[in-house]
């Protein structure tokens, strides 16, 4: 529908996106090496207006699913995505209040934290998803004690994957980001689809001697609450190792080559005589709503099919229903 929108002019414009990107630090160092970026974050625009109330800067709202789909549907052919998806639910300190571990990665179910983490990262699985569809490479970045990896949507992109290569198709890393300057010896991890990502591996810094001068950075405080149970909360240097040290941007700047020449995941293409017509393929869809839970995906359907720039095609109205 968004290609049917149009005031949506699709565009081979992006080689970079970075969602979730925070002070964008990636897509300055891939703008400073001339490549074409754009970066999504809630932080930067507030999005609302009187009259308009989906924050198009929220990947939870359905402006702005809309408008990361539209985003890759406008990137060049070979371009590289990276989502640094917000780790606070899926975390070890936040493990009091999601109930999350990784055989109940879903969390406490009715829990508002959960459930919008939950939507979230549902629907950056299904984006994941669009980036391998068109042939472009992902990166998948948490910090290391952080269950993301075992969300059964993220599980069945990976089996799904698999299934199409009969290979590995997606490759996990490991690296300590004070290796490339970070503030704390704090470990990450990341999933990608290219196994060019092994590049970011780095061995695990030498620990500092308990005399040595330069003093060791907490990034949360303990407290006892109410109850007189011992809990914890992050504190303002926690949020400071969000923020990608220059040099692991320009680490992915080197990288962003092999990275984008060598993405897995999706099926070859058939000659173009073979390719069906697009209405044909879906209607032989097969049913996919095992792949779209959590994502509230009739929220941006029903968004979309109200546009009053919508225009379908003739020979698709009959199937595409009313807003639900």
């Amino acid at each position: 529908m968004l290609i049917w929108t149009k005031t949506l002019p699709i565009l081979e414009e992006y080689q970079m996106l970075e969602f979730f990107a925070g002070k964008a630090q990636l897509s300055t160092c891939m703008r400073a090496s001339g490549y074409r970026t754009a970066s999504f974050d809630i932080l930067y625009e507030d999005g609302r207006t009187d009259s308009h109330n989906s924050n198009f800067m929220d990947i939870n709202s359905p402006s702005g699913f809309a408008l990361c789909i539209h985003a890759l549907i406008s990137t060049t052919e070979k371009f590289l995505a990276s989502f640094a998806l917000k780790c606070s639910s899926w975390s070890a300190i936040n493990q009091g209040t999601s109930r999350r571990a990784p055989c109940a990665s879903l969390g406490l179910a009715g829990c508002p934290s959960v459930d919008s983490a939950n939507t979230m990262a549902s629907r950056t699985c299904l984006l994941l998803l669009l980036v391998t569809a068109l042939g472009g490479a992902w990166l998948l970045e948490q910090p290391e004690n952080s269950v993301l990896e075992f969300f059964p949507p993220f599980q069945t992109l990976l089996k799904m994957m698999f299934e199409t290569c009969n290979a590995t198709a997606a490759f996990r890393v490991k690296w300590y980001m004070q290796m490339y300057g970070g503030l704390t010896m704090k470990p990450h991890y990341a999933w990608a689809n290219s196994a060019s990502v092994r590049q970011l591996e780095t061995p695990a810094p030498k620990r500092k001697r308990q005399d040595d001068d330069q003093p060791k950075v907490k990034t949360c405080e303990q407290y006892v609450n109410k109850d007189g149970k011992t809990c914890y909360h992050g504190n303002k240097n926690l949020r400071r190792t969000e923020e990608y040290p220059v040099r692991f941007g320009f680490k992915l700047v080197d990288m962003y080559p092999e990275m984008t020449s060598s993405p897995m995941g999706r099926a070859p293409f058939p000659n173009e005589s073979e390719v069906p017509p697009a209405l044909t393929s879906f209607l032989l869809m097969e049913d996919t709503a095992g792949y779209l839970e959590f994502s509230r995906i009739d929220e941006v359907f029903n968004y979309l099919r109200r546009g009053k720039h919508l225009l379908i095609p003739a020979h698709w109205r009959e199937h595409v229903p009313k807003p639900m």
